[in-house]
């Protein structure tokens, strides 16, 4: 199914059976830009020349924001204030055609434009990012395929991590732990901010047809940050166990619903009356080797990510530590 028509499709269901609780009055193109959005941690595989990773694979690892039509599973976090709210979902059929859809435009791209993307990623400064506008050879002239390159800017020094974070909106009191039990050390921490990712087909035309007069067959947009800090990951690595890793993703607020990955199976676990959404993330062969547990607490909402199933009660050990620092 075309994405125009599921959007077509997805109107209709609202006007005739409206899902509570979720603004649905997002445009098919900004649906589309928070699945892109949430890609550009991508660049990060660009020196291993990985970019070919379909994109319901990219949404098992980050935990993509959608908007979906019906729940096969749901469970919703609050926070002491009710001011965030997270619902958690596995993917519908109309979801996953989405997601197919935007893979291909991934493989495309990779296909026929992969060493520019490469090129171009190694000529961005730390924490610098831009948008790769492509015509979909398919498409009717208006549609496209983008690519979102990023380069972040990390930060080795937890003292200088925290200390970046002093007076920013939402983590003026966040601060990491330097160690979590299990042997976690941090390694380093990178700020994400908002920035004008999104652009409408008639934006993209535009810049299309410029860069087609110029002889170039990709049209570049130079991405603008502004400096609120939209979330901070922060990295840990095993001393005890190498290629045992964590990564913590911080934001204090949240997107409406987080999709879970097909296949897994969510569990619901209880710290101290603190709601957790545990669930199983798929390794490069697709075996849930990894772990991924998210919550809301300290009005803030945490996605703790790990790179091995260290068992439910070593990893709300390690989340109580986390959080109970901040």
């Amino acid at each position: 199914m075309k994405e125009s028509a599921w959007f077509d499709d997805f109107k209709r269901y609202l006007s005739e059976e409206p899902v509570p609780g979720i603004d649905f009055s997002k445009s098919r193109e900004a649906i589309c830009e928070k699945l892109e959005k949430r890609t550009v941690d991508r660049s990060a595989r660009l020196r291993s020349k990985r970019l070919l990773v379909a994109a319901a694979v990219v949404a098992c690892l980050v935990a993509y924001p959608v908007y979906a039509l019906t729940y096969s599973y749901f469970r919703e976090l609050k926070n002491s204030n009710d001011n965030i709210q997270v619902k958690f979902q596995t993917p519908t059929d109309e979801i996953r055609q989405l997601i197919e859809d935007k893979a291909a435009g991934d493989a495309y791209i990779e296909s026929n434009f992969g060493e520019i993307l490469r090129e171009r990623y190694e000529t961005l400064q730390p924490g610098e990012a831009e948008k790769i506008i492509v015509r979909d050879p398919e498409g009717d002239g208006k549609k496209f395929f983008t690519s979102v390159l990023f380069r972040p800017q990390y930060v080795d020094s937890l003292d200088a991590f925290a200390d970046g974070l002093a007076g920013k909106e939402g983590f003026g009191s966040f601060r990491p732990a330097m160690e979590l039990p299990g042997g976690f050390r941090f390694e380093k921490g990178v700020y994400y901010y908002t920035g004008d990712y999104y652009m409408t087909e008639d934006e993209m035309e535009a810049l299309m047809a410029e860069a087609e007069r110029n002889g170039q067959n990709y049209a570049v947009k130079q991405i603008t940050h502004t400096d609120e800090i939209e979330r901070v990951v922060t990295c840990y690595k095993n001393e005890l166990d190498e290629g045992a890793t964590l990564s913590v993703h911080v934001q204090y607020n949240s997107f409406d619903t987080y999709i879970l990955p097909e296949g897994s199976e969510a569990e619901e676990l209880d710290l101290n009356g603190i709601g957790i959404v545990a669930y199983g993330l798929p390794d490069k062969d697709g075996n849930f080797t990894r772990k991924a547990y998210n919550l809301v607490a300290n009005d803030m909402f945490y996605l703790f990510q790990f790179s091995k199933d260290i068992g439910n009660d070593s990893a709300t050990e390690i989340i109580s530590a986390f959080i109970g620092l901040q």
